[in-house]
């Protein structure tokens, strides 16, 4: 009910009352008297009364109405709005169909992930079928090279003891025949004439040159085999280098060298094994010798490097190119200018002084450049600290190694 209707409620309820009044007016016209009620309708405060309560009624009404009125306006827009025209019913089925077409997608959705937990499972026993077989090949593998380099360490061992046989047998022999060649050279059994002279110097260069090798091919061997003795003393390298070049004077004679000795500042003396160390000074002496040109000098130059005593001999002869020079001190490397030139050498003698000195504690090197000649060096510390434990005293007693050597365990193998 809207406001609006209740104005003419209000005015049916006044005119019912006028109504009255004139029903009363011709009753009294007929009667003469007034009825009681006329006088109290005729009345200004009665009159005021039923106004304010017609205006109440109406504020009511409108008050009341006003619900009714915006339910009725809310079934117009719900009418006149085209997305609820359909039918509800229909609406439910749409939302039922699309809910059904939910779940239908999910369990599709579930078979699917138990289709892939099923292949991945599958995949998975693969892979660890594979895994088990790659893990048996490699067991197979190590148990193969376990096998192999067992034989090979066998091998290594015969071929050592073979090798030591050999050189020993083919020593014992050289030593005689080299004392009566020497013998011969000097006069001692008899004057030659000069073929025969001629004839047994070659007998001779060629027995020492075997002696050599034979004495290489033992040490390499010892070296290898961490079977080299060592007997330990206090030596003067300076002086140890005077008697190299001394023994290496009448060769470099033969090639025109000079030998040139030089000692800078003063060298203290230091503890190693007096044979070896020259051994190692003679290879870089003969080497020196061996490659250069007629009339140059080789100098032999010993000084105290920091810590360590220093041996270098220096030649201007052909030099060795850079690429050559970091597989110098390898067994059976040479230069490639010594075998062009077809130069005599076993490729052990740096091999054999680096693993000498390295024995000691010490170091190897060189510096050398192509056709300007080279500087063969090597170090020794002046504090005793060898890396072999295969080191005596000249009495018979084991030198004592230093404790860096010890605790580091630097031992070549």
């Amino acid at each position: 009910m809207k406001p609006s209707h209740a104005f003419p409620l209000f005015l049916i309820g006044y005119a019912i009352l006028v109504g009255f009044a004139l029903v009363s007016a011709s009753e009294f016209s007929q009667s003469g008297n007034w009825p009681p009620w006329r006088e109290l309708l005729l009345q200004p405060s009665f009159l005021l009364t039923s106004i304010a309560f017609a205006i109440i009624g109406w504020w009511l009404g409108a008050y009341l109405a006003a619900p009714w009125g915006r339910m009725g306006m809310l079934a117009e827009e719900f009418r006149s709005d085209e997305k609820r025209k359909t039918d509800p019913i229909l609406e439910v089925d749409e939302i039922v169909h699309e809910i059904e077409e939910g779940v239908r997608k999910l369990r599709e959705a579930r078979e699917q992930l138990s289709q892939a937990k099923l292949v991945l499972s599958h995949r998975s026993k693969k892979q660890e079928a594979e895994l088990e077989r790659s893990r048996n090949a490699l067991l197979n593998i190590l148990e193969d090279v376990e096998e192999t380099n067992t034989r090979l360490k066998e091998l290594d061992q015969f071929k050592n003891d073979f090798i030591n046989i050999t050189s020993h047998e083919l020593r014992n022999p050289l030593t005689p025949i080299i004392a009566y060649l020497d013998a011969l050279q000097n006069g001692t059994l008899g004057e030659m004439n000069e073929q025969q002279k001629s004839a047994v110097e070659v007998i001779s260069r060629n027995s020492h040159r075997l002696k050599v090798l034979v004495s290489d091919i033992l040490d390499i061997s010892k070296l290898e085999g961490r079977r080299m003795k060592y007997f330990a003393e206090s030596a003067d390298i300076a002086e140890l280098a005077r008697a190299c070049i001394t023994d290496q004077e009448s060769g470099a004679k033969m090639k025109n060298v000079t030998l040139v000795f030089q000692k800078i500042g003063d060298a203290p003396k230091v503890k190693c094994d007096r044979s070896r160390i020259s051994q190692a000074i003679t290879n870089y002496l003969t080497n020196a010798i061996k490659f250069s040109r007629s009339g140059s000098p080789v100098k032999v130059i010993v000084k105290k490097d920091d810590n360590e005593v220093e041996v270098s001999v220096v030649d201007v002869g052909i030099g060795i190119a850079k690429e050559e020079q970091k597989k110098l001190f390898t067994k059976f490397s040479q230069n490639a200018s010594s075998l062009a030139q077809n130069r005599d050498g076993t490729g052990l003698g740096l091999a054999i002084c680096k693993w000498i000195v390295e024995d000691h504690g010490g170091s190897v090197g060189l510096h050398s450049k192509k056709g300007r000649g080279s500087a063969f060096f090597l170090r020794l510390p002046i504090r005793f600290g060898p890396r072999s434990g295969n080191f005596f005293t000249p009495s018979g007693g084991t030198a004592a190694l230093s404790p860096s050597a010890v605790g580091s365990g630097k031992e070549k193998g």
